[in-house]
């Protein structure tokens, strides 16, 4: 059975339905919760620019004319983009995205709990 999330992606109440018409798909969510994006895709443009995903096509982070991909994808760009999301920095195209969010919650829940378990041997 499907929720009512995948039903009404764009949400129910006024408030989603006003955020969606601005192009708000992610309800908040990067306001509060990295995007894993970065960690886990990356978009190869025509021209063979490397993007961290496709709702930031224009975000380059290499050129696979004058780069490996291991080499972009291990590169400072990336890096750095990392380290802004992690740091709480999201990428402007974020508020936009609704593509990864059910894979974001889930990693997030996964970070979490193995956040907890690590805290639990310290204890």
């Amino acid at each position: 059975m499907h929720g009512q999330g995948e039903a009404y992606p764009f949400g129910t109440t006024k408030d989603e339905l006003a955020a969606s018409r601005k192009a708000h798909y992610a309800h908040g969510l990067y306001e509060h919760q990295l995007c894993y994006s970065p960690w886990t895709h990356a978009l190869v443009t025509a021209d063979a620019s490397v993007a961290p995903c496709c709702s930031a096509p224009r975000v380059t982070l290499g050129d696979l004319q004058y780069q490996s991909f291991a080499d972009i994808w291990q590169g400072e760009s990336y890096r750095q983009l990392r380290h802004a999301m992690r740091d709480g920095e999201p990428l402007p195209n974020c508020a936009g995205c609704d593509v990864f969010l059910a894979e974001n919650r889930t990693l997030h829940r996964i970070l979490l709990s193995h956040q907890d378990a690590k805290g639990a041997e310290n204890d």
